[in-house]
């Protein structure tokens, strides 16, 4: 019997034994690094999540918006970004209206509730700031529209700039890091094929031209004066000229007629394009023989570019292929990039950009970079902000993707002057530029600004490169060229909560 107990005993034992071993196996499995295919996993499905949700915000007054779920998901909102009365921007936790108890100065309310299903619909209404935003469960940004929330609440109650302003506009060198890309004898641009010389560039003088163009880009400078970028080819003999102070430049000669760049700032006169008068700013684009610009007046700058027979030169900076101005006539300043010329679009079996005489591919072969030096971020104040970007992209593909390597287009964010480089920055390539083709695009970037701790005491500003990364490769790939229009750019700086 005495055996029989101290046998039970030792098999309980063991067993006991067993189980803490097991125990301890499946807690060291458990709390073991998991295998990369769950993250990814999660990633993905928050990713699909993310692409089918679509919230749309509708004004109804100054401190209240309808939040509206027009996508394939039931979703909710996590946080609201809201612009304090204070001047910072902060993300919040959204309260129901039946909630009791303490609620911050800023605040916003949800109702009925923040879980909105598909279809469904919420009211949010903000005190002690104005909503610029939401952030989904997926993670999701939904912003409002950067220009409404610009005119509603007025510059003095929020710490809010427009970064993309007339004097940046008026004095665009001033702000590019490496003003000598604009210059003729830089190699900033590598033409193929059909290559541009600067013919004549004057400052102050009289001008009267006549010539056949392919686009036509007018917008209005700050002070209401007109500034134009035209692309365009003609015929040989053609008598269609270019008349610069005392000399003039015909056209049909020298080769001129192949291809030519005209940029004009600063205009004072009639804009006469095929016959009608041009009253506001304009994108014009024509393929006929009879799509004649005319103009007569006085010019702040011109600049004539065009291909002569002979020469060789394939490189050349970027000045013929950049235009700032209102192109929209909203009173918000434009920068325009453009490397199309023609009409013409092609696939993988043709050249894009071309014409009956030749090939007009441009390539950037250093991008153009922005220093927004007029505003500064110190990162002993902030630790955020908002960047708000509205755009138009266009490119002369037929089948976009197809033929062309994802390549960037656009940078932008956060910049170290005295490193010459990046702190944080965000890249717009080709294949998602392509999803808005066409389109006025709005979109809002979240800045992270190191702190001190980190970095040391920094003043860092907003930057912005463009680039054209495609000239042919062989295959009929990589022959696109394209057009960039940055409509505006604001910035709102904030700190922690």
């Amino acid at each position: 019997m005495i055996r029989l107990r101290k046998a039970v005993g030792e098999a309980v034992a063991a067993v006991f034994v067993l189980f803490l071993v097991s125990v301890l196996f499946a807690f060291t499995i458990l709390n073991m690094p998991q295998q990369p295919q769950v993250g990814i996993r999660s990633v993905v499905s928050d990713l699909e999540r993310m692409i089918s949700e679509s919230l749309q915000l509708v004004l109804i007054n100054e401190s209240a918006w309808m939040i509206l779920n027009t996508g394939s998901h039931d979703t909710s909102v996590e946080n609201v970004l809201i612009l304090g009365n204070d001047g910072f921007l902060r993300i919040l936790e959204p309260v129901n209206q039946v909630e009791f108890g303490y609620r911050s100065v800023s605040h916003c309310v949800i109702e009925p509730s923040r879980y909105l299903r598909v279809g469904g619909s919420a009211s949010i209404s903000c005190v002690g700031g104005s909503l610029a935003g939401l952030i989904t469960t997926a993670g999701r940004i939904i912003t409002t529209d950067p220009k409404l929330y610009v005119r509603v609440v007025t510059s003095e109650s929020i710490n809010q700039t427009i970064l993309l302003e007339a004097s940046i506009v008026e004095n665009l060198m001033n702000y590019i890091e490496d003003p000598s890309l604009l210059l003729p004898g830089s190699n900033s641009v590598k033409t193929y094929n059909l290559g541009l010389k600067l013919i004549s560039r004057k400052l102050d003088t009289n001008i009267d031209l006549e010539v056949n163009s392919s686009y036509v880009f007018v917008t209005r400078s700050p002070d209401g004066k007109w500034n134009l970028l035209i692309t365009g080819q003609d015929s040989p003999g053609s008598s269609r000229y270019v008349e610069i102070g005392e000399n003039e430049y015909v056209i049909g000669t020298s080769g001129y007629y192949k291809r030519y760049r005209i940029v004009v700032y600063g205009y004072e006169g009639l804009v006469d394009l095929c016959g009608s008068r041009i009253e506001s700013p304009t994108i014009f684009k024509c393929s006929s023989s009879l799509c004649v610009l005319r103009l007569s007046g006085n010019v702040e700058l011109i600049s004539f570019y065009a291909y002569v027979d002979g020469y060789t030169t394939d490189t050349l900076g970027f000045e013929p292929y950049i235009l700032t101005g209102d192109i929209r006539g909203s009173g918000f300043m434009s920068l325009i990039f453009t490397t199309i010329d023609s009409t013409a679009s092609g696939g993988a079996s043709n050249y894009n950009d071309r014409n009956s005489y030749g090939n007009l591919l441009d390539y950037t072969q250093v991008p153009l970079r922005l220093i927004f030096s007029n505003f500064e971020i110190n990162n002993t104040k902030y630790n955020t902000a908002v960047l708000s970007v509205k755009f138009t992209f266009l490119d002369n593909s037929e089948v976009d993707v197809d033929e062309a390597d994802n390549r960037v287009i656009v940078r932008l964010g956060l910049y170290d002057p005295q490193r010459r480089d990046w702190v944080y920055k965000y890249d717009l390539s080709y294949y998602e530029l392509c999803r808005y083709e066409g389109s006025i695009i709005t979109k809002d970037f979240i800045l992270r600004i190191p702190a001190p701790t980190e970095a040391g005491s920094k003043i860092y500003y907003v930057a912005l490169e463009l680039l054209d990364p495609y000239l042919y490769s062989g295959g009929g790939k990589n022959d696109i060229d394209v057009t960039f229009i940055l409509e505006y750019l604001g910035i709102i700086l904030g700190v922690g909560r």
